[in-house]
């Protein structure tokens, strides 16, 4: 049976804790994996129903950009999410301690999200139509960095397939990332271009959005960012969505500013600056997610040395029998 060794504790925040740990089955198969353990009073079915359909969106999608997860599994009275384990740190978090990024941090970084969303939108479905995907919670917290320069695109769970573009969908996502037009319930690629280009400011700069254009500007003794970065942030801010660029109209202009500088390749910014905060973040722990149930999928949470109260399953299924 499947079960999963917790290592470590890589972050928590309002809706649980994640750790690094082991996916460990039959034949001595292990797998490391990133395993976020909700809270109790979060795990709303309506939460629930949001990670299985990111998790059903994922397998629709293959990018390198791209975090897989699998559908949520039923922890005693709460859920896990199981995802893949990238040994990495967020760009908000880099922004956090390092201070703006470098420009040519920030245009590679933007320019690979905006490869990666540019390609899971036109990515063909079965019917040989394009998925149209819509990520629509795009900002620094769903963007990662590893050691070796791999930018990463986390939390689908928010994102759409636009195949009707004008159905009126809830407004999800922070309103300081969120493009005018979804107030009116439109949704499509453009709004993406929009949150990607506050997010492109906001690396760059450490100006703080706080929606619809409004911005709070960070103090700072010098001014770094190059006047083209901003501007093309501007063009994918307007508020008019078909006067922004597409998103592989984005990525060209990145790999075209980019050009203009004399700077390391993003991996070895990333060699320098990631390894330290990404050990910094993790909190040794032991404990597993032993399985009490495999026909309907629960497990229980056992700290170290713990055995389940409830016995192997297969007692228990003898019991009832």
């Amino acid at each position: 049976m499947v079960s999963y060794e917790l290592d470590a504790v890589l972050g928590r925040g309002g809706s649980g804790v994640v750790y690094a740990g082991r996916k460990c089955g039959p034949g001595e198969f292990v797998k490391p994996v990133a395993v976020k353990l909700l809270r109790e009073e979060q795990a709303t079915p309506e939460l629930i129903a949001m990670l299985r359909d990111e998790a059903r969106v994922l397998g629709l999608t293959r990018d390198r950009a791209l975090v897989s997860a699998e559908p949520p599994i039923r922890v005693d009275d709460s859920w896990a999410v199981i995802m893949e384990l990238i040994d990495g740190v967020s760009t908000e978090r880099l922004l956090a301690d390092l201070g703006p990024l470098p420009p040519c941090v920030v245009l590679s970084v933007v320019g690979e999200v905006a490869r990666c969303l540019d390609a899971i939108y036109q990515q063909p479905t079965p019917t040989g139509e394009p998925l149209r995907l819509v990520h629509r919670d795009v900002k620094p917290a769903n963007i990662v960095l590893t050691a070796t320069g791999v930018v990463k695109l986390f939390d689908l769970g928010m994102a759409v397939a636009c195949l009707d573009p004008s159905t009126g969908a809830p407004l999800p996502g922070r309103r300081d990332y969120m493009p005018p037009e979804r107030v009116r319930g439109y949704e499509g690629p453009e709004g993406d271009v929009y949150a990607l280009g506050a997010t492109m400011r906001r690396l760059a700069t450490g100006d703080v959005p706080l929606g619809f254009g409004e911005w709070r500007c960070a103090t700072r003794d010098d001014q770094d960012a190059m006047p083209e970065l901003l501007a093309l942030s501007e063009d994918c801010q307007r508020h008019d969505r078909t006067d922004r660029p597409s998103m592989r109209e984005l990525e060209r202009h990145c790999q075209r500013l980019l050009h203009r500088f004399d700077a390391p390749p993003l991996h070895d910014w990333c060699e320098k600056h990631v390894p330290t905060l990404a050990s910094s973040t993790m909190e040794p722990v032991r404990a597993t997610l032993s399985c009490v149930d495999p026909r309907q999928g629960r497990y229980t949470l056992l700290r170290d040395g713990e055995r389940s109260a409830a016995g192997p399953w297969w007692r228990r299924w003898l019991a009832a029998r």
